[in-house]
């Protein structure tokens, strides 16, 4: 197949009275993407009124599968493999989501994405879930609780094995590590579980089993050792708010002693600290400023001590406390946030799709900064970085 240069492979989807941006063009593939089930029957009620929800069960539980038979996607997969090229096609707009508060970004705050979001309120009300599948990642055959996906280059082919872990918010990271894994050589396993961080302490939420969460990471050690290959750990996790500083203590030691429990194979864990929540009121404020043609980002900014100050991230205290060169966290705060408000919208971008968890557009545009703190911390050597 011809591989011609992606702005102009991402300008065949000009045809038939399409006049947009190369981000709304962009936005306007992922929204035709993919087709899923879901179980969950509030979501579409709940984002009507307006509301950021934790709709989590929502997104773990959908079936996806793309189907790029027709429409926008055909074109576009039918050009270019979407998972090598999706965020070099991302960055082609240089103030696009995350892009706009990077390093260099200082002239974007005139950029005429100011004044749009994507996916928009009125898309989240329709279809939650389907605005959020961007990359497929193959299912893996059940091994008792363990349910995941892999990504990236074939094991027998790549140059670093990684699996990545952790409770919904490691399952929506899924989507961003996809869409880079193949271009960097990785192969990439990736194991979520509902409400069930990688912890060695296990906190009882209504509705889930403790006794299974507890299951599920015995059996994810196992499955790690007996994979010496995998070399690298990420995890992700919801952060959470702490009545007392023992509770937060008993977590930070949690993650540790679950750390320590891991095959000598492991020779580098890396967090990814987590991501400031949005209010219940976003979605309709957002709406309200796109109204009056004022930046949503913007107008619709949180108090920092509210979002993100507010939920301490114990698994990231609980990484810069071991100062060990195995443990590292990637903290990308000042692309969320200023030293005072965390925006929801950025570059163009909706930051989270419900109260806590990042959309894989945004996710896709995050992933070079990701690399970024990567090359910093130097917790895996040399990394390469094609996207800056």
């Amino acid at each position: 197949m011809e591989r011609r240069p992606i702005r102009s492979r991402l300008a065949r989807l000009g045809a038939g009275g399409w006049n947009r941006s190369l981000a709304t063009q962009l936005a306007a593939v992922l929204l035709f993407s993919a087709v899923v089930w879901t179980t969950a029957a509030d979501v579409s009620r709940a984002a009507g009124a307006g509301r950021l929800v934790d709709n989590q069960a929502a997104f773990m539980h959908a079936r996806p599968f793309l189907t790029p038979a027709e429409g926008p996607l055909s074109t576009l997969t039918g050009a270019f493999d979407l998972t090598h090229d999706f965020v070099s096609a991302l960055r082609l707009e240089r103030c696009f989501g995350a892009a706009a508060r990077g390093p260099g970004s200082s002239d974007c705050s005139a950029q005429e994405l100011g004044l749009t979001v994507t996916p928009t309120p009125a898309e989240l009300t329709r279809d939650y879930v389907g605005t959020l599948l961007i990359q497929p990642c193959p299912q893996k055959e059940g091994e008792g609780l363990l349910r995941g996906c892999a990504s990236g280059t074939s094991p027998a082919e790549a140059t670093r094995h990684i699996a990545l872990v952790g409770d919904s918010h490691a399952g929506r990271w899924q989507q961003g590590f996809t869409m880079v894994a193949g271009r960097l050589g990785w192969h990439v396993d990736h194991f979520a579980k509902l409400g069930c961080p990688f912890s060695a302490l296990t906190r009882p939420i209504a509705g889930l089993s403790t006794d299974e969460c507890v299951e599920w990471k015995r059996q994810l050690r196992a499955w790690l050792a007996a994979r010496p290959e995998i070399d690298t750990l990420f995890v992700a996790q919801l952060s959470q708010p702490y009545r007392g500083q023992k509770r937060l203590e008993d977590d930070i030691a949690g993650y540790q002693r679950q750390w320590r429990t891991l095959p000598k194979s492991i020779k580098q864990i890396v967090v990814l600290r987590d991501n400031p929540r949005s209010g219940r009121e976003t979605l309709r404020c957002i709406s309200r400023a796109l109204a009056v043609h004022k930046s949503p980002g913007a107008s619709c900014a949180l108090p920092r001590k509210r979002v993100l100050e507010a939920y301490p991230d114990a698994a990231a205290a609980a990484a810069r406390r071991m100062a060990s060169p195995r443990v590292g966290v990637v903290d990308l705060t000042n692309i969320y946030c200023n030293s005072s408000v965390c925006y929801p919208v950025i570059g163009g971008v909706m930051v989270t799709s419900d109260k806590s968890h990042l959309t894989p557009l945004f996710l896709g545009t995050l992933m070079p900064y990701v690399l970024q703190a990567l090359q910093r911390g130097k917790w895996l050597g040399q990394v390469s970085n094609p996207y800056l």
